[in-house]
């Protein structure tokens, strides 16, 4: 909710920053060729929300990208084998997230969730202590 909302501001921003600087050039340089510089400007604004639109739409997908890349390679490997660095890893465990390779305290013990493929289970989940 909280990234759509950033993503409608920026959006807004650029749109109208777009459509300012064209009114204020067009104004400026063009007064004596144009009859108004509104029809153009509405254009320009159009033209910059569809630009945003697609920027905003690419970079959310890279961040989602990042994001459950660094989800899986938290979930299959243990701290020492990630290729996630060292400052993500903190970063991400100061802001709310786990990065303890799946292990959680349940009852005071310390639990690993893991794939079990070793006796033919392949895709169940397993917990060991």
């Amino acid at each position: 909710l909280v990234s759509e909302f950033v993503i409608i501001i920026g959006k807004v921003f650029v749109s109208v920053t777009a459509g300012a600087i064209s009114f204020y050039t067009m104004t400026f340089f063009l007064e004596d060729r144009i009859h108004s510089p509104i029809g153009p400007t509405i254009l320009v604004v159009i033209l910059a929300w569809f630009t945003a639109d697609m920027f905003c739409q690419i970079f959310s997908m890279a961040v989602s990208a990042l994001l459950q890349a660094f989800i899986a390679d938290e979930e299959m490997f243990g701290p020492g084998e990630r290729y996630a660095s060292t400052a993500l890893a903190v970063y991400i465990d100061e802001n709310g997230g786990s990065s303890d390779g799946g292990n959680r305290k349940q009852n005071g013990n310390a639990h690993r969730t893991h794939y079990d493929d070793d006796d033919g289970t392949t895709g169940k989940i397993k917990s060991v202590k």
